[in-house]
């Protein structure tokens, strides 16, 4: 079967709007920690290392 207008094609389905922004805001937010933690790792940085107090 060859399907040129790509009609069988099926994207992120959801039962609700309300569902859909649910899953949508998820998958922001795990997309905002991994970056968060390759840019701490690429620091050097360590989870439990402090930064120095602000005088």
């Amino acid at each position: 079967m060859l399907d040129f207008g790509d009609t069988l094609t099926v994207y992120n389905t959801s039962a609700s709007p309300d569902e859909a922004d649910a899953m949508a805001l998820r998958m922001d937010f795990e997309a905002v920690g991994a970056d968060l933690r390759l840019a701490i790792e690429g620091t050097g940085c360590g989870a439990r290392q402090q930064l120095p107090t602000p005088r």
